[in-house]
């Protein structure tokens, strides 16, 4: 009886990522995953997280996002990353938000090298988070107000990833982003609401933290 109740408690674990039923005994992991998350193409595991298990708060997601193990501490990832993180937040907010929307804002904004924060003086994930407010508008170059807001949310991103002053942080970044993205899209469409404050959960993993001279740093 015991081992019965064992199992079918194990067996009623939910992937920490995509939330689907795991239908094998799992062991006793911080974070259990299925078989389809377990693949390290992360752009069809983030498709996947954020289309299947996004969240009001795009701060939540975008930390499951980011403790996939197909993302590393810094890289290119965090453009489409933080692409999706957007977007999937307009989904669980109601809005119709569809693969294809993702697909095409993963496509968009991984033409943007790594590094480009050091060699071109343009992050990446702004452009990601801009890029999903861009598909979500269907904004096209002859479109003013999609445009501008599109371009104010890079702009916002950018000026808050500036004002971090040191070497690159991915997870930083992608923070800065989403709170662009939450300030565009309250104060001009009336859609969700400003993300204020950000504690990093990833300042343990990350050997260039920047500590207590990052707004994001959890003091303890």
């Amino acid at each position: 009886m015991h081992s019965h109740n064992h199992s079918s408690r194990t067996s009623s674990v939910k992937c920490y990522f995509c939330a689907s039923q795991l239908d094998s005994v799992v062991p006793d992991v911080k974070y259990p995953m299925c078989s389809y998350c377990s693949s390290f193409d992360s752009k069809s595991v983030l498709l996947r997280i954020c289309m299947l298990n996004p969240s009001t708060d795009p701060i939540t997601l975008a930390n499951r996002c980011m403790l996939h193990p197909s993302i590393p501490i810094h890289g290119p990832q965090h453009h489409y990353l933080t692409a999706c993180v957007v977007l999937g937040w307009l989904r669980a907010l109601g809005f119709k938000v569809e693969e294809h929307m993702f697909k095409i804002a993963i496509e968009r904004s991984s033409i943007i090298p790594g590094g480009t924060c050091g060699t071109m003086g343009l992050c990446g994930a702004p452009i990601g988070a801009s890029t999903a407010l861009a598909v979500f508008l269907r904004s096209t170059p002859l479109k003013p107000r999609e445009r501008t807001l599109s371009l104010k949310v890079a702009s916002e991103g950018l000026r808050i990833v500036k004002e971090i002053d040191g070497v690159r942080c991915c997870k930083a970044s992608t923070y800065a982003s989403i709170i662009a993205a939450s300030k565009i899209l309250a104060e001009e469409l009336g859609i969700g609401f400003k993300v204020e404050e950000v504690l990093c959960i990833f300042s343990d993993k990350n050997p260039d933290c920047l500590k207590s001279s990052c707004p994001f740093y959890r003091r303890n």
